[in-house]
């Protein structure tokens, strides 16, 4: 029995080497669970901005949360909103409020904003209070603004288009009585253009922070249909492939004066359903999926007591926050004109969350879902949970923008051409680089993207390289192991056999040998190194040469692999050679697929040659191979594999003293890819009717750099106690990487036998 110890293994200089990023495989997190990670440090640091913080309704829907899915996806320089154009119908805005003053020298505030006046509107001059400045700033108020008491916008970089209307304002003694549908024909025409015209301008998202009194439950389709014939088919928006979405203030007329009759309850108002306006959906079929009606709730997330509840509207309605909102303020106070903030309260307020927020999604995923998929995420991915269970008051729950930019469900890299077609999880999802590809495939591919879909079809990008992971075959634990084997026995002719050279001893007096679990060459070694251990049979009786087959399939732990070797060394002569041959049924050179990337088998042959002599004492080696592997890559993103040349080397010299004590050099290198090329189609996004867009990406696998160890080792005899072992290995280009620090290991052991 022999006991080995390593007292002693110390690293100095640059880690190791071996390529990859965060991935999926077995010595690292999937991207998407690594990301999470990620999400929570960025998160923290958005809520700790003061502009933030002050706004509680940034807090309560989770917008840091979504900021940090998109700086992910975007990178730090983001700018939440920027490209979507948000249309805001309302009195109006103060283009010259701090937060719309466009600054070209701050990429956070560089955008458009545009105003329009429709008939009778004025354009704000401050002498009334503007309530489409407010309703603005909760959409996309700027941030980083310099004032003391700010916030910002949910979506702080959204293009803004306004159009400017006459609103009137209701006081809190009105009595509250529904609106007669009645109305001139004129009176219809002029609410038709307040839709017509934003909607002809192209917008995304209309944010509609008005109402009319009435709840939908007030009015029959019929009723509204022949009433709002023209304003409903305006809203329709038939034959627009990608509908603007409409975002409705649900009413803030629960709890109003009214006199008993249609919605009073005694005599204040009982508002179980939207306005008639934000209800549309309701009762007109043609406007759902693109119409959302919005109800308020306080600092406590319960709902606020002057909203209007969700009701019989509650498919096509959502809870945002609408009490003590910070926004922009402009208008007369104290007998002057100020431009400031201040706190604000209902639907109006409500409204402009869900229309930012919108503005953070369709972002997010770069105008890839149509604006129905968009609204159909937000209802779904809303809260449900506890009192936003309660569809009656809540509709579909509360807005919840982190849950609505994070993946829903398993996501897919898919294999098909269509959105939901089969592919692979993206959790399970790789490629485990063997030590002898490196750097290379994960340098060749950084920088690509690909996507992957979620559980209700929305696109997220992933760094390609990520999921390539090296599997790390080089550790130090690995060369402590090999600094501890058994001193090999000593050939006939010089030298000393190392973990490079012919892996299978002759059978000596009979020509039949079986091996079990056998190591055919160590880490360091070259092709037959991949075999890792082996079930071997050798036969040696013909003269000078020997022939192995080895085999580790049934061995669960590693990869199957099977092969042959033919060595050929006469017995006086201080030259051999070898050929051989590899198959890897699930591999490729020690590297393995999984998930949407298919598998890969290979099958390999080499050749190569070693030396022996003696020179003044000192026994010279060297070992060399060279081979060729043919891929056959299956069922995956990998579609093609080239031929893949590969190489290693290693010379060696030893020097025994007397009492059996030995020195050892040793200048090799691991085998190492030296050639080749791998296509990949990848899955970079969706068009908004649902077919997946691919890339075909061909990558270069060959690594950066060529490991080259220097090793030094001395074996000192303690007869009885047993053999002190001391060792240095320099290591340049650890893992075939030319940007990983060379490095420095010194080990040292202590081996007895009894």
């Amino acid at each position: 029995m022999a006991l080995a110890t390593a007292i002693l293994a110390s690293a100095c200089g640059g880690g190791g080497g071996g390529g990859g990023g965060v991935g999926s495989g077995d010595d690292a997190s999937p991207p998407e669970d690594a990301n999470q990670a990620r999400v929570e440090t960025i998160a923290s640091g958005y809520r700790s901005n003061i502009e933030f913080s002050k706004q509680g309704g940034l807090r309560i829907t989770q917008a840091d949360r979504a900021y940090a899915h998109l700086e992910l996806a975007l990178g730090p320089g983001f700018s939440a909103g920027d490209g979507v154009t948000i249309g805001i119908v309302d009195t109006g805005i103060d283009l010259e409020h701090p937060a719309f003053v466009i600054d070209p020298d701050n990429p956070d505030r560089d955008r458009t904003i545009t105003r329009e006046l429709l008939p009778d509107a004025l354009i704000e001059d401050g002498s009334e209070f503007s309530h489409g400045t407010v309703v603005a700033g909760v959409a996309a108020g700027g941030r980083n603004i310099g004032q003391p008491e700010s916030a910002h916008g949910v979506a702080w970089n959204a293009n803004l288009a306004v159009f400017a209307i006459p609103l009137g304002t209701k006081g809190p003694d009105d009595e509250y009585s529904p609106t007669d549908l009645t109305n001139s024909s004129q009176q219809k025409d002029e609410l038709n253009q307040w839709f017509s015209t934003p909607l002809a301008a192209g917008v995304d998202i209309l944010n509609l922070s008005f109402s009319l009194p009435g709840t939908i439950k007030d009015y029959t389709e019929t009723t509204l249909r022949s009433s709002l014939g023209n304003v409903i088919q305006t809203m329709i928006q038939a034959g627009v492939s990608d509908k603007t979405i409409l975002v409705w203030a649900a009413g803030n007329y629960h709890g109003d004066p009214c006199t008993a009759g249609v919605g009073c309850v005694g005599s204040k108002v009982n508002a179980t359903s939207p306005s008639f306006l934000a209800g549309l959906p309701e009762k007109i079929t043609e406007l759902q999926g693109h119409v959302i009606a919005v109800v308020s709730v306080g600092q406590s997330g319960e709902i606020s007591s002057f909203s209007n509840r969700c009701g019989d509207a509650a498919e096509w309605c959502l809870a945002a926050p609408g009490e003590n909102i910070l926004a922009p303020h402009f208008g007369p106070r104290g007998g002057r004109v100020v431009r400031d903030y201040d706190r604000f309260n209902g639907t109006s307020v409500a409204a402009p969350m869900v229309s930012g927020g919108l503005a953070l999604m369709k972002q997010l995923f770069r105008g890839q879902l149509p604006n129905t998929k968009l609204v159909e995420r937000l209802f779904e991915t809303a809260n449900k949970s506890g009192r936003y269970a309660n569809r009656s008051i809540y509709g579909e729950g509360l807005m919840d923008l982190g849950a609505a930019t994070a993946p829903r469900g398993q996501a897919t890299l898919t294999l098909g051409s269509r959105v939901g077609d089969p592919g692979g999880s993206l959790k399970t999802s790789s490629i485990a680089l063997g030590n002898a590809f490196g750097d290379g495939l994960t340098q060749s591919l950084a920088g690509t993207e690909i996507a992957a879909f979620d559980s209700l079809g929305a696109p997220f990008w992933f760094d390609l390289a990520s999921f390539a992971v090296a599997t790390d075959e080089l550790s130090m634990a690995k060369r402590l192991k090999g600094f501890m084997a058994p001193t090999p026995a000593r050939p006939k002719i010089g030298g000393y056999r190392t973990a490079f050279a012919s892996p299978f001893a002759k059978a000596g007096p009979d020509p039949w040998r079986l091996g079990l679990l056998e190591t055919p060459a160590g880490a360091l070694g070259g092709h037959l190194g991949l075999a890792k251990y082996a079930n071997t049979f050798t036969y040696a009786g013909w003269k000078d040469l020997a022939a192995t087959a080895f085999s580790t399939e049934g061995l669960s732990w590693q990869a199957p692999t099977s092969g042959a070797v033919l060595s050929w060394q006469p017995s006086e002569a201080w030259a051999g050679l070898r050929a051989g041959w590899l198959m890897e049924r699930e591999s490729l050179l020690g590297s393995s697929a999984k998930g949407a990337f298919g598998s890969l088998s290979s099958d390999s042959a080499f050749i190569g040659f070693n030396a022996d002599t003696s020179v003044d004492g000192w026994h010279l080696g060297a070992n060399a191979e060279a081979g060729f592997a043919t891929v056959k890559p299956r069922s995956g993103l990998i579609t093609d594999v080239s031929s893949v040349a590969t190489g290693a080397f290693a010379v060696h010299a030893a020097r025994p003293f007397s009492g059996d004590r030995l020195l050892q050099f040793s200048v090799s290198q691991p085998l190492r890819v030296e050639h080749g090329r791998a296509t990949l189609s990848v899955p970079v996004g969706r068009t908004k009717g649902g077919d997946v867009l691919r890339r075909s990406v061909a990558a270069e696998i060959a690594p950066t750099g060529r490991q080259i160890d220097v090793a030094a080792h001395w074996r000192q005899p303690l007869t009885p106690a047993g053999e002190l072992r001391l060792g240095a290995v320099w290591t340049h280009d650890p893992g075939h990487n030319a940007e990983a620090s060379s490095d420095l290991s010194l080990m040292a052991g202590w081996r007895s036998a009894f």
